[in-house]
């Protein structure tokens, strides 16, 4: 991809002509954002939108913003919003005429982006006849991946599921390596509510195919999303291991940052790293990412991390309300502020986050973190043997998602609040203990320890011996 790039720059050096420059740069800035170059390609586009301008070439400079906006909405995307509405509610525009196309197909991208769902499948439904009808496959395969998350998003997850895996197998069958790629990026997203081992695989494979041909952009997600689910199925090291590769390259800051977000989080919950490495990170990046949320959840769970390491839970639920505050993508603040909260024995502050995690997306894993934040609150408020079977039944689920994270961190809310039989919580403890162990997070290897003694059953004083010599053994 960078050979391409180059390619470009050099024939961008020796035109004179103005159509064939626009031509040039339109392709110029397609490579850079392929290659995560994106204020390079930002540069392209907006001489392309003013080439096309000069020659007055309407289509041709339709296209350019549309193409721009694809790159704004990297972080400005309320002015990526506000360039390409301007663009649509140009006077007497319609959906026939040329660029039309690739103006709706990015308002779509761009809507859904800012959880505005509704919106982005309005978007996407008036333009895909439009596109039927020009022909146009690769781009109405773009818009279904784009319709796909709009329907996961608004809890409709056997549609989204449908919509993605057949724009991945359209892509797959007629060569679109771009669409495959961002059909790999969503249906792992899709996925990851409810069978986030099965999102896991879809990302991975994702990710090693992008970093044979080169594509940055989708790099950057496909390993952020491969990384989540080795996160919770405990293949920690896997993602120390591809973070850390792909750190030492060459690098512009989105990458950097997500990365390190993924890095520094198992530092974190290892106890290799504290606030001031979070701190140091942000400063790193501070200023960039103005408006995309999706840069803005790592801060708030890097600190809920850092939090819980150190035992710090009013922090930690500090930091889980400004997670929370993202709105539709934070709403993991919910569950983990609710464990927070079941940690320090505060029903209230449980109930709050668990109601708050409602708004998740549908799906498998979701239930299950329901019932282990029910079962929490229900030992908070005396109810044990609602806790038993709540607990009970958490534990199944997680062991049938394959998610030992999950299962380990309901085994240590377990003895943290005293539930089930002291068997059973032993047994926990011990599973427990053993995962924690297996991943590095000897901060909550500690904590489950001292919930051990706190939790365990009193013990009988000792006998003393009537002539005074030492109690007797059994």
């Amino acid at each position: 991809m960078r050979q391409a790039q180059r390619y470009f720059e050099d024939a961008l050096e020796t035109t004179t002509e103005p159509t064939e420059e626009q031509e040039l740069r339109m392709a110029a800035g397609v490579a850079a954002a392929d290659t995560g170059r994106f204020e390079a390609a930002d540069s392209h586009f907006i001489r392309a939108i003013e080439l096309a301008d000069a020659i007055g070439d309407a289509g041709a400079r339709r296209r350019a913003v549309a193409r721009r906006g694809s790159i704004l909405v990297e972080g400005r995307q309320e002015e990526a919003s506000e360039l390409v509405g301007a663009a649509l509610a140009e006077p007497g525009l319609s959906p026939d005429d040329p660029g039309y196309i690739e103006l709706a197909a990015q308002m779509a991208s761009l809507e859904m982006r800012r959880s505005h769902h509704e919106e982005a499948l309005a978007w996407a439904d008036r333009a895909l006849p439009a596109m039927e009808r020009a022909g146009a496959e690769e781009l109405a395969v773009d818009v279904m991946i784009t319709r796909g998350v709009a329907l996961a998003n608004v809890n409709r997850p056997t549609e989204a599921v449908a919509t993605l895996t057949g724009a991945r197998a359209i892509a797959e069958r007629r060569g679109q390596m771009g669409n495959w790629l961002r059909a790999s990026i969503n249906l792992g997203y899709v996925l990851e509510p409810d069978d986030p081992l099965l999102g896991f695989e879809v990302s991975r494979e994702g990710y090693e195919r992008s970093r044979r041909v080169g594509i940055a952009w989708a790099m950057r997600y496909l390993l952020s999303n491969a990384s989540d689910g080795a996160f919770q199925n405990g293949e920690w090291d896997w993602v120390l291991a591809e973070v850390r590769k792909v750190l030492g390259e060459e690098l512009e800051w989105r990458e950097r940052m997500v990365f390190g977000f993924h890095e520094l989080g198992i530092r974190l919950l290892r106890g290799d790293a504290g606030p001031p490495d979070i701190e140091e990170h942000l400063q790193e990046i501070v200023g960039l990412a103005v408006d995309d949320v999706q840069y803005q959840i790592g801060p708030f769970l890097l600190r809920i991390y850092a939090a819980l390491a150190a035992d710090q839970l009013d922090d930690a639920m500090g930091a889980a309300d400004g997670l929370l505050g993202l709105g539709f993508h934070g709403v993991e603040g919910g569950q983990w502020g609710g464990r927070a909260a079941i940690w320090a024995g505060d029903p209230a502050a449980a109930r709050r986050y668990r109601d708050a995690y409602r708004a998740a997306r549908a799906g498998r894993r979701t239930t299950a973190m329901l019932v282990t934040l029910d079962a929490g609150i229900a030992m908070l408020e005396g109810d044990a043997p609602a806790a038993r079977q709540r607990y009970g039944g958490a534990l199944r689920r997680w062991e049938e998602l394959g998610l030992p994270l999950w299962r380990a961190l309901t085994q240590l809310d377990v003895v943290e609040t005293g539930a089930m039989e002291p068997a059973e919580r032993r047994r926990a403890a011990e599973e427990a203990r053993a995962f924690f162990e297996r991943v590095g997070a000897i901060p909550l290897a500690k904590r489950l320890g001292e919930a051990e003694q706190r939790s365990a059953p009193p013990q009988p004083a000792a006998a003393h011996s009537p002539v005074g010599g030492a109690a007797p053994r059994s």
